[in-house]
């Protein structure tokens, strides 16, 4: 056969497919023990300098408590299993918590589009959550609809004792809490490998 029938024969064979070029996963994992927990986290938040900075529209104590390796380890700990979970879901091996910080969103409050730096997963837990007052973080695709050129949203569900996990790189932000309930959570940095 000549290289030109060869070229013919593999030219007829079609293959017609989809293929997902980009895919960004998010690990959710419920709390386990999660009342207990929620007592520990409750604790943590209670002991530690929550503010607003300049730049904030929400109450943290994230320039107090982000670079304490004491608290980074803490919240390991706490979160062992859970971040095990994370670790086997997308088959990484080590990992470390490199920052950590607690925050409160009164009525009004939101926390405005940003990122949490370009490695590594990010995470959320969810301490005082009510579903039916308070939104989820929200997401914003790093690619806009193909047809129409609009940003791409995603509002996971989630409820109290929720912890997701999504890559630090990924736009967040919150909506203004419409509740006289103050949203809690604890978000945190892990580099992994």
């Amino acid at each position: 056969m000549s290289i030109s029938d060869h070229q013919y024969n593999w030219g007829c064979e079609y293959k017609d497919y989809t293929e997902f070029m980009f895919k960004i996963p998010m690990v959710h994992v419920s709390v386990r023990t999660w009342e207990q927990k929620k007592s520990v986290l409750l604790n943590m938040i209670n002991n530690s300098k929550m503010e607003k900075s300049n730049r904030e529209v929400v109450q943290s104590d994230y320039h107090t408590q982000n670079n304490n390796p004491l608290y980074n380890i803490q919240i390991s700990k706490l979160f062992q299993e859970e971040i095990n979970v994370f670790c086997s879901q997308l088959g990484f091996s080590e990992y470390r918590i490199v920052m950590s910080w607690f925050e409160t969103s009164s009525r009004g409050d939101y926390h405005g589009i940003h990122t949490h730096g370009l490695v590594g997963y990010s995470a959320v837990c969810f301490i005082d959550y009510d579903s039916s007052e308070h939104t989820a973080t929200q997401f914003v695709s790093p690619f806009n609809n193909l047809l129409t050129g609009e940003a791409l949203h995603y509002n996971p569900q989630v409820s109290e004792g929720s912890l997701i996990f999504f890559p630090a790189s990924i736009l967040h932000y919150t909506e203004p809490n419409k509740s006289t309930k103050d949203r809690k959570v604890l978000s945190f940095n892990i580099n992994v490998k």
